[in-house]
C-alpha cells in the first residue's frame, strides 16, 4: 500500500484543505484483478460522511476505480452516512470526469486554496495535468440518501 501511495502521489503525506494527512495511517480498499493489486482508495469517516482521500487505479478502463467506490459506497451506508466527498485540485481533469461519470457532483470551489496548502507541502508544483495551474480545491460529493 505504501509503495502505491508513494509512487502515486510523491509521499503519503497528502494535503487538503489545509491539513496535511498521513493516508498510510488511513483505513483502505485494495482491488485485485488476476491475483496482483489492482487499485488502491483511502478514506476518513467523520459522522455522516465518508471522504475519499484518495484512489488510485493500477490498471485504468477495467472498472477497478468505480469497484473502489462502489466499497466505498457500501461502507459509508452500512456506517450510517448521508453523503461520500472526495476533494481534488482543478488541474486534475480525470480525478474530475471520473468521479462525474461514477455520480458524483461537484460541491464547492474552494479558490486559491492551494496557496496555504504549498505552506504545508512546498513540494507540490506550481502546474499540473495538462500544464494547468494549479490554484484551486474542488469537492465533489456522492449523495447517499434520495432527497
Amino acid at each position: 500500500m505504501e509503495i502505491t501511495l508513494r509512487s502515486s502521489w510523491g509521499s503519503t503525506a497528502i494535503a487538503r484543505r489545509a491539513e496535511l494527512l498521513d493516508v498510510s495511517k488511513l483505513s483502505g480498499f485494495v482491488a485485485r484483478l488476476d491475483d496482483a493489486a489492482a487499485g488502491l482508495l483511502t478514506y476518513l469517516v467523520d459522522d455522516e460522511q465518508l471522504e475519499i482521500v484518495t484512489i488510485n487505479s493500477l490498471r485504468r478502463g477495467t472498472g477497478v476505480g468505480r469497484a473502489l467506490v462502489e466499497a466505498a459506497k457500501e461502507l459509508a451506508l452500512s456506517s450510517g452516512c448521508k453523503t461520500i466527498v472526495a476533494i481534488t485540485t482543478n488541474d486534475n481533469v480525470n480525478a474530475l470526469a471520473f468521479y462525474q461519470k461514477v455520480g458524483f457532483r461537484i460541491r464547492d470551489v474552494f479558490r486559491d486554496s492551494v496557496q496555504e496548502i504549498r505552506q504545508l507541502k512546498p513540494s507540490l508544483p506550481d502546474t499540473g495535468q495538462h500544464g494547468i495551474p494549479i490554484r484551486d480545491e474542488i469537492q465533489l460529493e456522492l449523495s447517499l440518501t434520495s432527497d
